[in-house]
Formats: structure tokens, C-alpha cells, sequence
């Protein structure tokens, strides 16, 4: 097991019409940030609690609750896994997690220093998490649409919204599902049986995201990402390469051991996103 006492420090700060909350896990136990028992833990130990939901309530009920500051590690990081691909299941877990309990902003420490930086202080080439957040960015909306929690708990865990506004725009009632798998085997699934259509609307299209180490050894500690098995880097100008989706017409999603990512449905025709 794991000594959980001090896995995790959270620090909550009513600022006008803002809660802010700031929540870092223990360096010590990130040589277990992508297992689900470590990631239920934080979960359970840094998620808000009901007294301060009566706080809230009853101090600033318009209050807007933000995660102020936040990493996989506190004290400026861990070298070789607050930046590098690894770091990404724990980000993109506390992302959905953050999302799904109405979290209104979520501030990532930080953009530049120590070593859970989004860009690395030296090259100003982006570490993985970066990536990894701006796709979050660009694919997710903000109204979440909630899935078992049993499901959040184990080796696969998907966190679904309604498709950002610009995918809405060209597509009313898209859905997009973040996924992290840190199991040891594939997943394959309809994209049917993910958006709740019955398993003969074996039709529906998706464009998916599926993130991988960049090495192409599948290195967790490595500062490179792979996105549709292509690297991720800057170009001579250092502007931002493409973060283009893989279009698939029909057919099952598949997705890699200890690999993470995101799958667009854009005819997933979902009520609640019209």
C-alpha cells in the first residue's frame, strides 16, 4: 500500500467573489501518479468536501470556485516526471475531475520554471502537459456530461462534455470524451456504445486524438509526445505544429495501454448539447 498521510496538500482561500483552491500531490509518491489507486486517493483526500460546500453556501453563495495553483508535485516539481509525458495522466485526470465537480477555472502551475513548468525554461520547446492542455482547450466545452463514477475509478477513466464552442458551431450536439488508460491492455469500444446510441448505429464518426509517448519506445519519462504517432515539436519559427484529429468514418475506437487522449463525436446528436 501506499503511505497516504501526506500525499497531498490542499489550501482553500475565499478571494471576493472567488474560491480559490490549491491542491499539489506529495513528490514522493509520483512513481505512482499513473496508478488509479494513487489517483482515487487524491481524488478522495483533495475533492471538496461538504463542509466547505457549506461555506460556500453560506459566506459567498455566487462565489465561483477556482483550482488557484496546482501540480502533479509541490516544491517547483520532480525532474524527469512533472514534465514529461507521464505527468499527463495525472493532469488530464485532475482536468476532468475538476470539471465534472463544477469547478469554474483551473490555473496550472506553472507556465515556465521549476520542474512541472509547461514550457521548458532553456529551449521554450512545450513539455507534454502543454499539449495535453491545449487540446483540453480546444475540444472541451463547459458543460460536462456525467459519467458513472465506478467507471473514474478504475485502470480506464473517460470524462465526457459537450464539444467546445467552435466544434458546436459546425456540429450541434457534439460530444468530446477525454480517456486515460493506465491499464496494460487496449480498450476498444463502439463510438456508439460511448455516446449512448444503440450498438446498430455502427455509423457515427469520430476525429480522435490519441496521445503517446514521443520517443516511440513508449518512455513515460520522456519530454516528447506523439499525437496520431506524430511528434509534437516546434518548427523553424517556433510557431506550434498541427493538432489535428484522426477522422474515422465508422468503426471501433481503439486506445493504447498507458496512453491518454481525447475522441470528438460530432454526430453524437446529444440533447443536452442542442
Amino acid at each position: 500500500g501506499f503511505p497516504f498521510e501526506h500525499a497531498c496538500m490542499c489550501q482553500f482561500k475565499l478571494a471576493g467573489k472567488y474560491l480559490l483552491h490549491s491542491t499539489y500531490a506529495s513528490a514522493e509518491f509520483l512513481e505512482n501518479c499513473a496508478h488509479c489507486f494513487f489517483l482515487n486517493f487524491l481524488h478522495d483526500r483533495c475533492r471538496l468536501q461538504e463542509p466547505l460546500a457549506t461555506v460556500i453556501n453560506e459566506k459567498a453563495p455566487k462565489a465561483e470556485v477556482w483550482i488557484g495553483e496546482t501540480a502533479a508535485a509541490w516544491h517547483s516539481g520532480q525532474m524527469d516526471t512533472t514534465n514529461t509525458f507521464l505527468s499527463g495522466f495525472w493532469y488530464l485526470d485532475a482536468l476532468g475531475t475538476a470539471a465534472n465537480n463544477n469547478v469554474q477555472a483551473f490555473c496550472r502551475q506553472t507556465l515556465i520554471g521549476g520542474y512541472y513548468e509547461l514550457l521548458n525554461k532553456t529551449t521554450r520547446n512545450p513539455n507534454p502537459d502543454y499539449y495535453t492542455g491545449l487540446l483540453w482547450r480546444r475540444l472541451m466545452g463547459t458543460k460536462m456530461i456525467q459519467i458513472s463514477s465506478s467507471a473514474n475509478r478504475s485502470a480506464l477513466r473517460l470524462y465526457a462534455a459537450c464539444s467546445s464552442a467552435d466544434i458546436q458551431a459546425k456540429t450541434p450536439g457534439a460530444l468530446t470524451i477525454a480517456y486515460i488508460n493506465i491499464g496494460d491492455v487496449a480498450f476498444s469500444a463502439s463510438p456508439a456504445s460511448l455516446v449512448g446510441k444503440p450498438e446498430s448505429a455502427n455509423d457515427i464518426g469520430t476525429i480522435e486524438y490519441h496521445l503517446i509517448p514521443g520517443d516511440g519506445q513508449m518512455t513515460l519519462r520522456t519530454n516528447t509526445i506523439m499525437l496520431n504517432d506524430k511528434q509534437l515539436e516546434l518548427d523553424e519559427a517556433n510557431h506550434l505544429p498541427p493538432l489535428d484529429g484522426m477522422t474515422r468514418s465508422g468503426g471501433s475506437v481503439l486506445v493504447e495501454p498507458m496512453s491518454y487522449g481525447y475522441v470528438v463525436v460530432p454526430d453524437a446528436n446529444m440533447d443536452l448539447c442542442m
